[in-house]
């Protein structure tokens, strides 16, 4: 029997992959698209504690997946210009997109 080696482009994949596999975290990322969002707000609308918000996000930083901004009015998640990249590495099935994929699994309130 022989090892499976991964390459860092591998674990990378690896890791994206892991930040996508929590129907919450493909919410914060759907929901982000689009608009910049306080981590109240994402709280509130998901009816998940600013913790596990906090610790979603911080999933979705480390992949480059979202951004956050601080302000005012406390931290401010988007969408990161990387994403589509960082989603095109990793292999769909034929007909589907990571927009779809995300949109079907949004829970709200």
């Amino acid at each position: 029997m022989t090892d499976l080696e991964l390459n860092s482009s591998d674990d990378f994949t690896l890791e994206i992959l892991k930040a996508l596999s929590n129907n919450t975290r493909l919410s914060i990322l759907a929901m982000t698209a689009n608009i910049e969002l306080s981590q109240k707000y994402l709280s509130a609308s998901l009816d998940v504690s600013e913790a596990a918000i906090s610790q979603h996000v911080a999933r979705l930083k480390e992949t480059d997946l979202i951004t956050m901004r601080r302000s005012i009015d406390g931290r401010k998640y988007i969408k990161s210009t990387n994403t589509q990249i960082r989603l095109n590495i990793v292999p769909l099935a034929p007909n589907a997109s990571w927009g779809d994929i995300c949109k079907e699994n949004v829970r709200t309130k």
